[in-house]
């Protein structure tokens, strides 16, 4: 019975230590959490995944369980994303990655952004009576997509550069085939993006049950919409997939794949081709960067909005942010005004098909000449030295025509959604 007895007191003592422990944690630290853990930073020696899907995360996470580097577990994160987030982030769309390699100990910066097809052309939508290019349907779909040449590109850069050359291309698919096939719960944010797309009194942006593609691959077999907690299934998208794991890259621009989605676009009157599909490539850039308060920001050039940002920190450079006080009226100002100025200066100065811009923007000084009109949001993985930054795809749905090729399930991006059509260039 002695033991018993000892077991029994040791139980108690650590009970009333959790006990005494759950007190102390639920003094808040910080304006935005409710506990120290939800304020502190992550903690951790061998590496972080973090995205806005946990699905994707924990897919990430795997990946560098089994041997992966960071870019890995970003294909990985990115690829899942595509299948369980899909109200924000498409196979169809863009990526652009911020690497940095702590063997060489260099920042690299991939832009895989897709290039406007050949036939999207001023008069052809000048004949079409367009004077903007439409916000949805096959005519939007005009560019490229350029997220799995990103991931092509980046994984043959990690494989040669790094210092672990992680795994093979086709085993870091196995999430996103998983999901696809064999489906995944409804989250609240689908369910509400799904609800907002059937919109029917919205037909520039939403009523999107109006193209088989994405009624047949995004909606219940009756035309509704899916709530939370039902599962999604996305079979067609695991095909694809499948193809990309065991083919590369080269099957979605110049295979089946590529063929299967300029063959509906055109059976609908689009505008890409196989010649846009096998032309596209992903091009490594030298990233711009500012120093911001003892660190580093980088970011990538036109015709990205990367200056933009880094234009930002660089008015802000001028100014005591922590002074105006979080919250208050003043801090939001700035922040409004900061963010108006950078982006009036990249619409005024900055040539988006060259990437050309005056050396002054670039420049500390060049902030503060700004201040007089300003006084009173990625997934990331990171591994023992070597962080993979990508901003995936689609972020503001927006960008997405949100015309889903069927025998694909792959929604296609529209980067030129909106574009006034001028009479000449």
């Amino acid at each position: 019975m002695k033991p018993l007895k000892s077991f029994a007191f040791s139980a108690m003592a650590l009970s009333l230590l959790m006990a005494t422990g759950t007190v102390s944690a639920e003094k808040s630290p910080g304006k935005y959490c409710d506990t120290p853990s939800r304020c502190i930073n992550p903690i951790t020696k061998y590496g972080a995944v973090t995205s806005p899907n946990y699905l994707a995360s924990v897919a990430g996470l795997e990946v560098l369980q089994k041997g992966g580097n960071a870019v890995d577990a970003a294909i990985a994160v990115a690829s899942t994303m595509n299948v369980v987030y899909p109200q924000m982030t498409t196979l169809g769309g863009d990526n652009f990655w911020l690497i940095y390699n702590a063997k060489t100990k260099e920042v690299k910066a991939l832009n895989a952004s897709g290039r406007a097809g050949e036939l999207a052309t001023i008069d052809f939508y000048k004949k079409k009576g367009y004077d903007k290019i439409p916000s949805r349907g096959y005519l939007a779909a005009n560019t490229v997509p350029g997220t799995v040449s990103g991931w092509d590109a980046a994984h043959k850069y990690a494989r040669a550069n790094m210092s672990n050359a992680g795994l093979p291309w086709k085993d870091l698919f196995d999430s996103a085939i998983l999901y696809s096939q064999k489906g995944f719960p409804v989250t609240a944010s689908l369910a509400r993006w799904e609800e907002i797309n059937v919109d029917p009194k919205d037909s520039e942006f939403r009523n999107l049950q109006r193209f088989s593609g994405f009624k047949q691959t995004y909606l219940k077999p009756d035309g509704s919409p899916y709530k939370v907690g039902e599962i999604m299934k996305l079979p067609q998208l695991a095909n694809t997939y499948k193809l990309i794991a065991e083919k590369g890259a080269n099957e979605f621009y110049r295979g089946s794949i590529a063929k299967k989605i300029v063959a509906d676009l055109q059976k609908h009157g689009g505008v890409l081709t196989l010649n846009d599909f096998a032309k596209h490539t992903a091009d490594w850039v030298e990233p711009l960067s500012v120093d911001y308060r003892g660190y580093k920001a980088y970011n990538l050039p036109p015709n990205t909005q990367g200056m933009a940002s880094l234009e930002i920190l660089n008015i802000l450079n001028n100014i005591d942010v922590k002074k105006l006080g979080e919250g208050t009226t003043d801090y939001y100002h700035v922040m409004v005004e900061a963010t108006k100025q950078a982006f009036a200066d990249r619409c005024t100065w900055v040539d988006l098909n060259t990437g050309h811009m005056p050396r002054k923007l670039r420049q500390r000084t060049r902030k503060k000449e700004m201040l007089v009109f300003v006084q009173p949001v990625r997934l990331t993985v990171v591994k023992q030295g070597v962080k993979a930054l990508i901003e995936q795809n689609n972020f503001q749905c927006g960008a997405c025509c949100r015309v889903a090729v069927p025998d694909r399930a792959c929604i296609l991006k529209q980067s030129l959604k909106n574009h006034s059509i001028p009479s000449k260039l």
